[in-house]
């Protein structure tokens, strides 16, 4: 099965079972979350940063609670954080990815996407792909379970496999990139702020991804200790212009000046005209040596989906 995005940015924990979760995520100035919601709270108050702090949903509750405020990631009103990682996302040895998609998405004719998007309800669900999930796309997350109204939008997102030892909250680290430039910095580029309101530059996107400049990374993960990342853009950027590429397509770099497709839209069962804005990886069961592969290879050996009844 098959699942969109909000515009919401979320990171993720997931158990060992896809219906296990727990994630942080943030929202598009537009979200408005679910009544009771921290989200809901900041909404009703008039809070100009809805769009950029990070709130926290535990897979134990519906609703959602304050994970990191603005403030503290250092990024004003008139900005949005568009995608995020904690920057310990496992690449190495991912062979499942799951990903939301924006409110315009609609996905192949008989998947989880196109279920939901024809109830107006994808932006907000999280939707997974890969070893153990049957070899569909699946409906992972539903939007209302992270405290979310049925239309709100993820914009980002990332999830901590479950054997991960060092997870913790954002409270001193966050990487992200945005949808306007600003300081200095471009939407091409993967930014990190210490939790304390100071934002540096952790990759240019033009010297180290090899993007164009105004490109948008609108979907991210990253893992800093083996300098690998993988991304989406957002639909009219100019690198999926000239490239012939799609907003649903991923991309992969090694933060060497360059980026490759990892995959392609129709390997996950999603149209030309779909747009990924969050997604992360992470792996089904600890690998046995030798078994572990690249997400790119992971990912990649599972270049056909199959459409799931939309009442399956």
């Amino acid at each position: 099965m098959y699942k969109l995005p909000l515009s919401i940015l979320i990171v993720m924990l997931f158990g060992i079972a896809p219906s296990a979760h727990a994630v942080v995520f943030t929202v598009d100035s537009l979200a408005s979350g679910a009544p009771g919601s921290a989200l809901n709270d900041d909404v009703l108050a008039t809070d100009p940063q809805t769009q950029n702090h990070l709130y926290f949903n535990d897979h134990n509750s519906s609703g959602n609670v304050g994970e990191m405020d603005a403030s503290a990631i250092g990024i004003a009103a008139s900005h949005n954080v568009n995608a995020l990682s904690n920057g310990n996302d496992a690449i190495g040895i991912a062979n499942r990815l799951y990903f939301s998609v924006t409110g315009s998405s609609m996905g192949e004719v008989g998947t989880a996407l196109r279920a939901e998007a024809d109830l107006g309800e994808q932006a907000g669900d999280i939707f997974g792909f890969g070893e153990g999930m049957g070899g569909f796309m699946t409906k992972i997350v539903d939007a209302v379970d992270l405290g979310l109204a049925a239309t709100d939008n993820i914009d980002g997102a990332d999830a901590f496999d479950p054997y991960q030892p060092n997870f913790t909250h954002f409270s001193d680290r966050v990487y992200f990139a945005t949808d306007t430039a600003f300081g200095g910095f471009g939407t091409e580029d993967i930014l990190f702020s210490d939790g304390a309101g100071n934002i540096s530059l952790f990759a240019d996107g033009i010297i180290d991804l090899g993007l164009a400049s105004g490109d948008v990374i609108d979907a991210l993960v990253l893992d800093t200790t083996a300098g690998l990342a993988m991304f989406s853009l957002a639909g009219g950027s100019t690198s999926l212009i000239s490239g012939g590429y799609s907003g649903a397509d991923l991309f992969s770099t090694s933060l060497d000046g360059s980026f490759s497709l990892a995959v392609s839209h129709t390997e996950l069962g999603l149209l030309a005209t779909d747009d990924i804005d969050a997604m992360e990886v992470d792996f089904e069961s600890v690998p046995v040596p030798g078994s572990a592969l690249l997400m790119l290879g992971a990912l990649a050996g599972l270049r056909r989906f199959r459409a799931m009844p939309a009442n399956s």
